[in-house]
């Protein structure tokens, strides 16, 4: 499994035997009492619970301190929500490792380009991807699902 963090990412389910995605997810939403999106930790929950019998390993982006252009508030509410996203993995019993976007997207040969993953995860998958990904927003889906098939290759089974 491979997952973007953050109220734009994603959730990618992968099956290396197979070598196709078994689903993509945006995370769960909810609007908090101003009536700002937040991570709906409950239904995140019950969607990670639902799946954590099919995963060998959970790569999940770790996105540290942001470039600035985001608000300290913002950044805390992100870096919130990821501790949030770590904690339902710890709690559903998925094995988690974390991978720095430098890194990862430099093994792959991206940048920081959005639609650059877009087009690489139709790429990668060009059966399964496209359904996913129809909107120029989906990139934090494009992302999990490079982390997903990244995860794979790490463990070897790529």
């Amino acid at each position: 499994m491979g997952i973007d963090p953050g109220i734009g990412g994603g959730i990618a389910l992968y099956d290396y035997e197979k070598k196709r995605l078994v689903n993509v997810y945006d995370f769960p939403t909810e609007k908090d009492r101003k009536g700002r999106n937040r991570i709906d930790v409950l239904r995140t929950a019950f969607l990670l619970d639902s799946v954590a019998s099919l995963v060998k390993v959970c790569l999940i982006e770790e996105v540290g301190f942001q470039t600035g252009k985001e608000s300290a508030h913002s950044q805390f509410v992100f870096g919130f929500a990821t501790g949030e996203v770590h904690g339902i993995l710890a709690a559903c019993q998925i094995p988690t490792a974390t991978v720095k976007p430098a890194i990862w997207k430099m093994e792959m040969g991206l940048t920081s380009s959005k639609t650059e993953s877009i087009e690489r995860a139709k790429e990668l998958f060009p059966e399964d991807a496209p359904k996913y990904l129809t909107l120029k927003k989906h990139h934090g889906r494009a992302e999990a699902i490079l982390l997903a098939w990244y995860a794979a290759k790490k463990m070897g089974a790529i």
